[in-house]
């Protein structure tokens, strides 16, 4: 009699921990924010993995429950031990981060991009200079990269840090003329560390120029410099892997994006006269269009501002002559537009039905654009893999330059001593 009862028990726990593991999982993959990830896995590592130790009860045997327990005891002592771990480090980082982009310790006005803050102000902040990387590894689209950044209209006061890259270790390596190492390259690190034409080609009066080449993963050393520069744009050149490679994180490009503290300008032209930003009323949207309101950069641009309905489209009815209602992808076109304007920016508008990533990419090669601008939901890993990243598609399948602006730095509370 109690066999049976043991095994309901046993089955009713099992799916209980099963059900709580894949809601956690699935909030693990949509959230982009370290803490929030944090928070989501608890469900998996705490009650989750608990209850499914505890469906042993419907085995019936004692050595089976006793070693479930033992599981449970080092999982509890395990699981905190390292979310502490993974906590803390994340808070250094994001004070780290915070730190080196300050006034104090940069010497550059800092700039954010939450839409709370007053626009005018912050317009005001970045006509006064902009911290610019350029990431430059030798190769043709490293060129285009400088390029790129070299037409860019940077206002007066900008300081724009050209990083070499090679991928071995060392020490780091100021390639300014009359500067001495006391150790002498390798052959395979020479042409990343040639940033003489590359820093000609982007240096003109009121514009600083710096450079340095510096050893180890391309992703970790320009995702580092940027935090200590406090970058408020990275710029980096494309090898174009395909879709495949960058929904699965094996572009450097996409591996940048995902980690970069601050918007990054994947460069694949070397102009930037007509410039296409996507909206859909999302906060990373609502950023993207703040960004391309306040940045000097764009002052001269003609604005395309699309919005991608998956409806098939408005339908004509010859009897019909009062104006509809607008949709509600007009009206979010309609206010993207409104906050253009207002910051004086030549600006058109359109709605596109279809499918988002390949709408965007098509109707870009049809308008001859320069840059399409799209807010990310900073999804990386196996979440952009499984659900997709329309950021992550236009990326990779688009040929005009695209700049991606994900959601900003989560920082700790200040501690209170």
């Amino acid at each position: 009699m109690v066999e049976p009862v043991l095994a309901v028990v046993g089955v009713v726990l099992l799916l209980a921990g099963c059900a709580l593991a894949t809601v956690g999982l699935i909030g693990l993959l949509l959230k982009p924010d370290l803490f929030d990830q944090l928070h989501v896995a608890g469900l998996v590592t705490g009650p989750g993995v608990i209850l499914v130790l505890l469906a042993s009860v419907g085995t019936g045997s004692a050595g089976t429950v006793t070693s479930a327990i033992l599981v449970i005891a080092f999982v509890l002592i395990t699981s905190s031990i390292s979310t502490h771990v993974i906590a803390h480090a994340g808070a250094r980082r994001y004070t780290r981060a915070e730190t080196s982009s300050s006034p104090a310790s940069t010497g550059a006005p800092s700039v954010t991009l939450d839409p709370n803050v007053d626009a005018a102000a912050a317009r005001t902040r970045l006509s006064s200079g902009m911290r610019v990387i350029v990431a430059y590894d030798g190769s043709p689209a490293a060129h285009v990269a400088a390029d790129l950044a070299a037409a860019i209209d940077w206002p007066g006061g900008t300081v724009i840090r050209l990083i070499g890259v090679a991928d071995r270790d060392l020490q780091p390596f100021d390639p300014t003329p009359g500067f001495h190492t006391g150790e002498t390259l390798p052959a395979d690190v020479s042409e990343v560390a040639d940033l003489a034409r590359p820093a000609q080609v982007v240096q003109r009066p009121g514009i600083s120029v710096e450079t340095a080449v510096l050893g180890g993963d391309a992703a970790d050393v320009i995702v580092d410099e940027a935090v200590s520069f406090g970058a408020d744009v990275l710029v980096t050149g494309s090898r174009r892997r395909g879709l495949v490679s960058s929904l699965l994180g094996l572009s450097a490009a996409g591996d940048i994006v995902d980690r970069a503290p601050c918007p990054v300008l994947v460069a694949r032209s070397r102009a930037l006269g007509t410039v296409m930003l996507t909206t859909d009323g999302s906060p990373q949207s609502v950023l993207a269009t703040e960004l391309v309101a306040r940045w000097p950069i764009f002052d001269l641009a003609r604005i395309h501002v699309v919005a991608v309905s998956t409806d098939p489209g408005p339908a004509v009815h010859a009897t019909t002559r009062a104006p509809s209602r607008p949709a509600g992808d007009q009206r979010i076109v309609d206010a993207a537009a409104a906050t253009l304007m207002d910051a004086g920016r030549d600006v058109v508008t359109e709605v596109l039905h279809g499918r988002p990533a390949r709408e965007i990419v098509e109707a870009a090669g049809r308008r001859s654009i320069d840059l399409i601008v799209i807010g990310s939901r900073g999804r990386t890993g196996l979440g952009r893999t499984l659900l997709g990243s329309v950021a992550g598609e236009v990326l990779a399948s688009a040929s005009c330059s695209v700049l991606i602006v994900g959601p900003p730095v989560r920082r700790p509370p200040p501690r209170v001593s």
